[in-house]
Order: structure tokens, then sequence, then C-alpha cells
């Protein structure tokens, strides 16, 4: 890291926090756009993505996971519960959505059966940042790190999702900290980590045994 920029995850988060605070509305839609393009190309109809529903300061929007759906596209969203680990229902659109801690909107899916993370093909992961390495930089809750640490290394694509200035040279990283395999960003769309190359790749509906 260069001189001057925070050194502890504190700081990268503060930092980070008052960016994406003073983004302008049509900023957030454009980039919105952006990333719906550049997602629904990822995925194949009949394929599972676990993504989330991001807040007003995340990029994106409802629409990219509502162009998902309308690609046949099963998506999945977490859903949060203090001390408990991530479990999953179906999003079947921004009205079906109910309130959850931390600000949270949770798919309202009460009578679907439960689904995990290895039922995805794909998992979009939020992000304030992440660096060329894939250490990614969260809320400090660490349920992510927590659902994602029983998948093999790229035995499914964890790809965050951040702004064009989230993707940095270093952030600080622990041992807990699971790495990402991609990146994607609405100017630069899908990179690979560490980011030296653009794959081109599509994820299809694996078969299950």
């Amino acid at each position: 890291m260069s001189t001057g920029e925070p050194h502890t995850k504190e700081a990268w988060r503060e930092r980070l926090l008052l960016a994406r605070a003073a983004r302008s509305e049509s900023d957030r839609r454009h980039d919105a756009e952006r990333l719906r393009g550049a997602v629904s190309d990822l995925v194949r109809p009949g394929a599972t993505v676990a993504a989330y529903m991001p807040t007003r300061a995340e990029p994106g929007d409802s629409t990219v996971l509502d162009a998902l759906r309308d690609n046949d596209v099963t998506v999945l969203l977490p859903i949060v519960r203090e001390g408990r680990a991530l479990s999953w229902g179906v999003y079947s659109g921004s009205s079906r959505m109910t309130s959850g801690p931390y600000g949270l909107r949770e798919p309202d899916d009460r009578d679907g059966r439960p689904r995990g993370i290895r039922d995805a093909d794909l998992v979009l992961v939020p992000a304030l940042a992440i660096d060329r390495r894939g250490v990614r930089l969260g809320r400090g809750a660490g349920y992510y790190d927590r659902a994602l640490s029983g998948l093999r290394d790229r035995e499914i694509p964890r790809v965050a999702v951040v702004h064009d200035d989230e993707l940095l040279d270093e952030l600080p990283s622990e041992s807990h900290d699971v790495r990402m395999t991609h990146v994607i960003t609405p100017s630069r769309g899908l990179l690979e980590i560490p980011v030296d190359t653009i794959p081109r790749f599509h994820v299809t509906a694996r078969s299950n045994p």
C-alpha cells in the first residue's frame, strides 16, 4: 500500500463508506445499468446464482437481479440470522422481500425448501473493495467468509461486485479471509484474479449427480 493509504480494515471501511455516500444518484443509476449487462452476460439460462439485494450505497440495484430472472436464472439471496450461518431463499421479485437485520432486504421464501450456497453455480459477493490478489473487504460481520470457507478453491466462482475505484492494489488481510476468484466492476466488466487477464467464460447449470 502506498504512503497515505489506510493501514487497517476499519480505516479502509471508513474511507470507502464515505466515498460511497458521496456518489450521485445519476452515477448509481449509470453503474447499475452497466452492471446489469455485465452480470447478465455471465450466466446461461437454467443456472443458479447466489447474489444479494444491493443497498443504496452498493453498486447495482434490483434490476440486476430481475435481468437474471428474466433470463431463466434462479437467483438466491441471503437470509441473515445473528449468530447463525447464512441461509438462502429464492428471489421472486422486489415486491416479495421482507426487512432483515442490518437494514437488509431478504426474500420472502418461507415456504421454499432450504437452500445452501452449494446450490449455486456462481456467487456474487458484496464488497466494499477488493484488491488485485482477490482479498475482499466486507462490512466486518464475517457472514460471507464463513459461508464461503467450505468451498474448495475455484469449485464455484466467487465474484466480488464493486465500483470501478474500489478495485485496489492491496488491502490488509487475515488468515480467515476467503479470497475471490473474480471481480466485476461497472466499466471493466469481469476480471479474473489475479487481475491481469480478462476471462471469457459463461456459467451453466451443473449437472446433479
